[in-house]
């Protein structure tokens, strides 16, 4: 149910093909819907709320709650299955890293923070989610391994993203580390090398909270996939599904693989 789902099953739809589109969420969008809760990405909603009409009006079977399985494969045989289970918060080799929130709970609500909070990762998610607690009076110091700005990006993402890396936060006051990577995740309190380190080989920075920005990492169904080649599905794989990127890549390979059935 997320946007390469969502885009797939809109435009196999508008093409006359039977979709049953299934989403373990009560809610379409997937980290789209996360990704739309801070307030200065409202406008991402409008995507989500798009996707909801369209898929409505253009006679989708829409699952919701419901975690796709074996059983349900068999029950509706499809001719082909389509793999668009997204992504979840990657866990990097850190020690300590799996005791501390991920983005998405802190932007969901299902995780508080204090007010001075160390995000490790200064990817997109990364200055999102730094931003947003900053604009909750939070004090913020982001810690990313890599020496450029915003990895992850790409085109005019990276490009917007740069922006508000190595302008917006540090005008804000958000403490900014390059090439200073987290070694381990202790209680209220990181263990950092490389740069910030300096000749020590570590140094250690101390927050109430620290949040895992690390990235994402793809969710495949084994099982499911398992079953539909025993039936002898056809299966596609697309979105961070097949490996983790921006929205608009979801969207460009749903809308490609439904042009092509």
């Amino acid at each position: 149910g997320g946007p390469g789902g969502a885009e797939f099953a809109r435009a196999a739809a508008l093409r006359g093909h039977d979709v049953t589109l299934v989403e373990k969420e009560n809610r379409l969008g997937g980290a789209l819907a996360v990704g739309a809760i801070p307030s200065f990405k409202w406008r991402v909603g409008w995507l989500v709320d798009y996707y909801r009409t369209q898929v409505t009006k253009l006679g989708v079977k829409l699952v919701t709650d419901t975690e796709a399985d074996a059983r349900m494969l068999r029950d509706i045989d499809p001719d082909i299955v389509v793999i668009a289970t997204g992504s979840i918060p990657a866990m990097p080799a850190i020690s300590g890293i799996e005791k501390v929130p991920c983005a998405d709970d802190v932007l969901m609500g299902k995780a508080v923070v204090g007010d001075n909070v160390i995000v490790l990762g200064a990817g997109t998610v990364g200055c999102e989610v730094a931003l947003y607690l900053l604009q909750q009076g939070k004090k913020v110091t982001v810690i990313e391994a890599r020496e450029d700005l915003l990895p992850a990006g790409g085109g005019f993402v990276r490009l917007a993203g740069q922006y508000l890396l190595a302008m917006k936060l540090p005008m804000e006051g958000v403490a900014i580390h390059l090439g200073s990577p987290a070694l381990e995740v202790r209680d209220g309190e990181v263990m950092v090398g490389g740069r910030l380190a300096g000749s020590t080989g570590t140094t250690v920075i101390r927050a109430e909270s620290i949040v895992n920005a690390c990235g994402r990492q793809a969710v495949m169904p084994e099982s499911l996939v398992s079953e539909a080649r025993a039936m002898g599905k056809k299966i596609y794989v697309i979105g961070d599904a097949k490996a983790p990127r921006q929205a608009n890549d979801a969207i460009y390979e749903g809308f490609t693989m439904a042009m092509d059935l």
